[in-house]
């Protein structure tokens, strides 16, 4: 999820792109959010996965470009805060509707000003991600 327009916030629409076009959508649903993850609830109760990994620019108090993964009910409430719902609300419908787990790969943004493009370190947080995943173990 993310806003494509300012800067760093575009860093999980970015995953996704990168994840596609290393060829891992057959091997996950992949998914852009955008800005407006909550559009994307009837998808995900169609195909009904065991966990949702959301992947956006958090405010994480780290260096830019840091990645952390926390489980949704470890996230500070205004952590997550360009969405139109607050995203613990959010992360909660779908646990009750799906009865999935949720984990959020957030990553310090440097910079979020409108129309800036991405900043070095949150592409190098992507490269680490993407790599991840394509050396992730299938089959689990």
């Amino acid at each position: 999820m993310g806003q494509p327009l300012k800067g760093d916030d575009s860093i999980g629409i970015i995953v996704v792109e990168e994840l596609e076009k290393a060829g891992l959508s057959s091997d996950y649903l992949l998914i852009n959010a955008g800005a407006v993850p909550e559009n994307c609830t009837g998808i995900l109760r169609r195909h009904s996965p065991n966990l949702v990994l959301f992947v956006d620019a958090a405010q994480l108090n780290a260096k830019p470009g840091e990645i952390h993964l926390k489980h949704f009910t470890q996230m500070e409430s205004d952590s997550i805060a360009t969405h139109s719902i607050p995203f613990d609300t959010l992360c909660q419908y779908i646990v009750n509707e799906i009865g999935c787990d949720i984990w959020i790969l957030g990553i310090q943004p440097a910079r979020n000003d409108f129309l800036a493009t991405p900043s070095a370190q949150a592409k190098h947080a992507v490269r680490a991600i993407v790599e991840w995943f394509e050396n992730f173990p299938k089959n689990r």
